[in-house]
């Protein structure tokens, strides 16, 4: 419902605010407490670099 409010009868717009928002909710779940910073890379790169 927060997307819908936010873009309003601008359908674009609410597609590319959800895809942002998704992608910064995954790059914070990623990290947990203190270890919490903003990374440069995506949720994918990070993911990837867990798995090794």
């Amino acid at each position: 419902e927060y997307f819908e409010a936010v873009a309003e009868g601008k359908p674009e717009e609410h597609g590319f605010i959800q895809k942002v928002a998704a992608r910064d909710i995954m790059n914070i779940v990623a990290c947990e407490g203190l270890d919490r910073v903003e990374r440069a890379a995506s949720y994918r790169v990070w993911d990837a670099r867990a798995k090794r």
